[in-house]
């Protein structure tokens, strides 16, 4: 959470270091603070203090990292090869929304294009261009709230097919 929080702020400093993890897992052991293991150990889960010690080091060069590239054609290569597969298909919702329903399973990889085409569709040249108003992900499913009244539908449809 932390770590989101300092890469939204773009802001490394939110995000404590290893040094800190390491006295905060000290402080806790010494407190009477024991771990999932039900031990009195300096330890989150089980894991000693090298691992976590190891996983803020890694959270921060990953934040680090993601800061510094200020470059909002991040996806842009991805997104231009069209990797949305044909299983999936588009209502129409409402007057003003479209649903983009991909396959009936709960799974990692229908969760990835879900979030895939919401952020091309949430991108501020899309977006504006199209009046997007707001897009809903679900577990299966992406619903699409745009001005009906600036966006014609076949517009809108022919664009999130290209997506």
């Amino acid at each position: 959470m932390i770590a989101a929080v300092a890469f939204l702020k773009k802001d490394i400093s939110i995000l404590h270091d290893e040094k800190m993890e390491e006295a905060v897992l000290h402080q806790c052991c010494l407190s009477g603070m024991v771990d999932m293991t039900g031990s009195l150990l300096p330890a989150i889960d089980g894991f000693s203090v090298d691992i976590e010690k190891q996983i803020v080091s890694l959270m921060r060069s990953t934040v680090e990292y993601a800061i510094g590239y200020e470059n909002d054609a991040w996806f842009n290569a991805v997104l231009e090869k069209h990797f949305m597969p044909d299983d999936f298909s588009i209502v129409r919702s409402s007057e003003d929304s479209i649903q983009i329903q991909f396959t009936q399973t709960i799974c990692p990889e229908t969760n990835a294009r879900i979030q895939a085409v919401c952020a091309a569709l949430e991108r501020e040249e899309l977006s504006s261009r199209l009046f997007i108003t707001e897009t809903v992900p679900s577990y299966c499913a992406l619903t699409v709230y745009f001005d009906e009244g600036k966006t014609p539908f076949e517009e809108l449809m022919n664009v999130v097919q290209k997506t």
